[in-house]
Formats: C-alpha cells, structure tokens, sequence
C-alpha cells in the first residue's frame, strides 16, 4: 500500500519554475568555468560540472523535498569561477528565481557550520591608534579606534577637539566641551519625511557631518518598486555654523546597513539587502538592489551588477559611493548577489568577505569565502579580482593589505553528507585553523592550514610583517607568524595561557595589548574579563609580561574595537563595563594599574573621550567631564 501511494505520489512531481531556472543558471555558468590553477606547482583542479542527468535526479530530490535543497546542485570546490561583472537584468533574474526557497533544513546546517567557523562576533598594516596629532605632533584629542590609518570609520560618539557629536535620546547633539564648560550647540533631527529612521553611527570630516540612518518600508507611493524592504540612507550636512547644520543631500540605498568606511572625503557604504520570496519578472526591485535620492528610486543600473557562478545566498550586498564635497548623487555603486559579511578597506582596496558553504564529490561539505576586491579610486569603486579561501571569518581584522600582499586568516568546518532513502544525515567535523596570503588577483601564493585542531579563531592582528592570532578551546594559542615571505608564512611561536583575547591592538614598540575573557584551564569555562600584555620584541619567544582579571564579566569592547579607547604615550586603556567607565595605564615594570572608575547609568554603548587636558565620558541622555590629571569630576551636561 506504501508503495503505491509513493508511486503515485512520485508520478505528480514536476519542477517547478525557479528550479527551472536553476538549472539553466548552472548549464549557462559551466560554459564560463575555466579549470583553476593552484598557487603552487602549477597543479591545476578540475571543475566538477553536474551532467543533465544528475541535475534531473537532482530536481526529483528537490521536488520530492530533499534535505539539502539550501546548496546550489552539483558538487563545488573552492574558488568562485568566473564573476559577471555587468550582469544584465534578465540573468539577475535567472539568479535569483534559481535560489527561491523550497526547503530550509539545509540552511540549518549550514548556521551550524557558521556557529562553529565564527562564534562571537566583535567588530592593518599596522594599528590606527585612539589619538589623533595636531600639526607639529602634539595629540590634543582622542579619535575614534580604527583598523587602518587613513580610514576612518563611523560612531555613535567622535569629537573634532573643539565639540563632541553623540547620538542621544533619537537626536545627533552637537555640544561645545571647552574644558568644564560644556554648551550644546545644536540638535540635529534626522527624519526624513514620513519615515521613522533609526539613527546608526556618523562621520565628522572638517565641515562635514555624515549621518547613516536606516528605515523600514523604503518604498513610497509613485515610485517605480513594489518591494518594501529596508533602506539605508546617508545624509551630508554642513556645519561650518554648528549651531545651524544644513542638509546639503541624502543619498539611500536597498539593504541594512553592513559596514562604511571614510576615505579623504569620499564615503564607501555597504548595505546587506535581503530579496522578497518571489522575483517578479516585471518587478526589478524583487531582484534588483534600488537606489534612493531626494528626487526618487532606480533599480540600479545593469552595468552595476555583479553576479557569481555560485551565489552564496539569496541577498546582495550593495557598494556605494558618496562624494561629501557634491553629496547630490552616488558617485558609484557595485552590488554582489551572495550577501557579504565582512568588509577591509584601506586607502586604495576594499576586500570583501562572501561566506559559503561548499559541497564535494563523496558528500564532503565545508565553509569557505569568497573574496571580492574592489578598487577604490577617487570615489569610483571597480570589481578588480575574486577568489576563494576554506573557512570563515571571526571579523574585520581577519582580513589585512601589505605591501600589494592581502594575508586572511580563516576557522574552517566542515563534515560528511550521506543520503539514504532521500535522508540526509551528517557528520561534523573538527574545526581548524588557516592562514593565506594572496596577489592582487586574489590567488593564494603561500599558506598555513590545519592549526589548532578543534579549536576556532577569536581575534587577528596584523602588524606590518608579522601576523597574530588567538583560537581558543581550553586554553589561549597566540599564533606569532612571520610573513616577510608571503609564499612561506611561518609560524613563529604559539603561546598558550588560560583564557582568550578577542580584541588584539599593538600597544607600543614590542607590546601587543589584549582584551579578552579569563578562562578555567582545565574546562575552559569563562570567568571574566581580562588585560594582557604580551611583550612580542622577540616574535620566535612571545610571552605574556602581564595579565589582569576584572571583575566585570562583558564590555562591548569585545565586540566593538570602536569602544575601545588605547592611547599608550598618555598611559590610558579605556573601556565600558557594568555599570562604569574604567581606565587603566599600563607600567612596563609593574603592569596595568587602575586609573579611575567613572560611573556611568548604563555602560553598554558608552564611549570614553579627551580633549587636552579633560576626559570626557558619554552616555545616553549625558556627558561628563573629569580632570584628566586626576579624574576629579569636573561638570556634566544632561542632553
């Protein structure tokens, strides 16, 4: 009886259209694909393309609801192929019909490999200190903590030495901080329209303000789109008068908001924009990213779209360009079908991270990135190079340019498939842990792979020619890696003590700060915050010269380096925790002491600040000043 009904039932499967769509989107890529060329020997890998028959079989499973519908059909192996780049409208939505829901079990298997690849998440050729110099060298105010010099990026709270900008009780407040003297100036209040806007973070560039908000149900009546998704927008002010900003432009764009960065005066915004169920042919926004001005909307133009053979996901991550000088319009715009979650920029590249999973010939599967490099040039942004490393990446800092040499470090997952009677089961594998470096191409020429067996990544530095990297299980590994060759990275030393770092910043000459979490030696349970300094003037015998428990048990400096204040000529590591704002100072002889401990209502998104000879603590809803000699409290301002 089982049988026939099954029978019967079998009879009744037709496929339906997008996966039609689907397999046409793979024939049309396999005439693309080229076989890769690995970085050493010359060796080169073969593409495994799906035969017709195997993408029938394939649809039968699909249809019949086969666990890992969340894959693209057929095996892959590392490496993107080759990226459309100008992709017209009709193979957009060929793309993304092809990757329309059906089944999502699979993608639970896949957050399962992303848990155990990234874990927690926190947000160079060397580190952006928390200082910022004058002319003639003097520091004369803190500047926001950043990865790279000569790239800025956004916050909730930044001073230009003269005033302080916050985000405060859902208005930008402009206040004058002379000393004792604090005086708002200005409150700026960012609606645009008959939208809600949520304020995120802001610039301030000389004359200029920049604020980032996002809104829910972008769409208006009389424009082109159906879709209601969320927006991100970018509003230019002028504040020549802080006491009177002026709105010069608003520029939006589809998608929430990734990550932006600051370059001279040309601002790169990165939005994560998630598609509707359905793509409508008729529809452009239902597969297309749109693009916002005062004036209106416009699906973004085809020359502008960028579509791999293998799109890891069913969203797009959308680039765009703003010039703050004639903010009127967007100067460029990319999109990647595939979403992103990781952008490095310096001055001249952004790299960004498109995770995937990957699927092998004998039910293999395993993370992996995909790397995308734009070029940044005057505010016109290129797709230059792409390609691939296995793993995923714990953050930002993960990624780093040297000298033309991009180095990434990766937690790569992985386990085995096997299928029996249309249920798939698994295999989960141990994690480890890799090191690439690549060209300019995006070719890996050397590599580390396989350290720290069970273990995954929680914090990457990298300063000039050395790498470091903390993974963690029981105890803490600091990998030390030599990178002069980038063919032949070599692992220096590995450092193991109790606990993790999961913000790594270099303090001085021969000192690199870390911020992290105690950890049980023998469970590996966490039992608080923790100040290490770890004296690295002898890359091949790294130690720990101290260490600090706290008593404090989470700041959203492990999560945010932008929370983090470290300036090491005024002795001052700041950071909020519970309930108050602390400041340690650091002695090479006696190790971190305690500065001061300033209250605040609430420290979770508390920001720590000085101008001259004052610090500043700011919260929501007030502002406090403190003597920076002795952190005598000074005046507070109720904003």
């Amino acid at each position: 009886m089982f049988r026939d009904a099954y029978r019967r039932d079998n009879k009744k499967i037709r496929p339906d259209e997008a996966l039609l769509c689907q397999l046409e989107w793979k024939m049309q890529q396999a005439q693309q694909e080229k076989p890769a060329e690995t970085a050493r020997g010359g060796r080169r890998r073969r593409w495994v393309r799906p035969t017709v028959a195997a993408a029938a079989c394939l649809a039968v499973l699909v249809s019949a609801g086969a666990l890992y519908a969340g894959l693209r059909p057929g095996p892959q192996v590392a490496g993107t192929g080759q990226v459309i780049n100008g992709a017209d409208y009709g193979q957009a939505y060929q793309a993304v019909k092809a990757m329309e829901p059906r089944f999502d079990l699979g993608d639970w298997f896949r957050g399962l490999f992303g848990f155990l690849g990234k874990g927690v998440q926190n947000e160079a050729d060397g580190s952006s200190g928390s200082a910022s110099a004058e002319a003639g060298g003097v520091q004369n105010y803190s500047d926001t903590n950043t990865q790279v010099d000569g790239v800025d990026e956004a916050d909730v709270t930044k001073t230009d030495g003269a005033y302080i900008y916050t985000l405060s009780g859902g208005r930008l407040h402009i206040v004058r901080a002379d000393g004792a003297a604090l005086e708002t100036a200005a409150e700026l209040d960012y609606s645009q329209g008959n939208a809600i806007p949520r304020a995120l973070e802001f610039y301030i560039k000389g004359d200029r303000l920049v604020l980032l908000c996002r809104t829910y149900g972008g769409m208006t009546e009389g424009q082109e789109s159906s879709w209601d998704g969320t927006v991100t927008w970018a509003a230019v002010y002028d504040i020549a008068d802080r006491t009177s900003p002026t709105l010069l432009g608003v520029q939006g764009q589809a998608g929430d908001y990734l990550s932006s960065r600051l370059v001279g005066n040309t601002l790169y915004l990165a939005t994560s924009q998630s598609l509707p169920e359905k793509a409508e042919k008729g529809d452009k926004a239902t597969y297309v990213p749109t693009l916002y001005t005062q004036d209106g909307a416009a699906a973004m133009a085809e020359e502008d779209l960028c579509i791999p053979p293998i799109p890891a996901g069913r969203q797009y991550t959308v680039l765009t360009a703003v010039d703050l000088l004639s903010p009127q319009g967007h100067t460029s715009a990319k999109a990647v079908l595939g979403g992103g979650d990781n952008l490095y920029a310096n001055t001249q590249n952004l790299l960004l991270a498109v995770p995937r999973m990957v699927r092998e010939e004998g039910g293999q599967v395993y993370t992996a990135t995909d790397l995308l490099r734009f070029s940044l040039d005057g505010g016109e942004v290129r797709l230059q190079a792409s390609g691939t490393v296995p793993g995923t990446l714990i953050n930002q800092f993960a990624m780093d340019e040297y000298e033309g040499v991009f180095r990434v470090v990766t937690t790569q997952s992985g386990g085995t498939e096997t299928v029996s009677g249309g249920i798939a089961s698994y295999v989960v594998g141990d994690t480890v842990n890799n090191l690439y470096t690549l060209n300019q191409s995006l070719q890996i020429v050397g590599k580390l792979e396989g350290l720290a067996k069970g273990e995954r990544v929680y914090s990457v530095r990298f300063n000039g020619e050395v790498g470091y990297f903390v993974t963690f299980r029981q105890v803490d590994p600091l990998f030390t890696v030599d990178l002069e060759d980038p063919a032949n990275p070599q692992v220096l030393s590995a450092l193991k003590i109790p606990g993790f770092s999961d913000y790594l910043h270099p303090y001085a000459p021969g000192l690199l700060l870390g911020f992290g979490q105690q950890a049980d030696p023998y469970t590996g349970a966490i039992q608080g915050l923790k100040l290490a300094m770890f004296d690295v003037s002898d890359p091949a015998d790294v130690t720990e010269r101290h260490s600090l428990p706290l008593k404090e048990n989470w700041s959203e400096a492990s999560q945010n380096h932008k929370a983090i204040l470290v300036d090491a000529e005024r002795s001052l590591i700041g950071f909020p925790a519970g309930n108050a704002y602390y400041l340690y100072g650091y002695s090479e002889q006696d190790g971190f002491f305690l500065r001061a401990q300033l209250p605040l209502s609430d420290g979770t998104s508390a920001r720590g600040l000085y101008i001259g000879d004052t610090f500043y603590t700011v919260e929501e809803g007030r502002i406090a000043a403190y003597a920076l000699s002795d952190f005598q409290p000074l005046a507070s301002l109720v904003l």
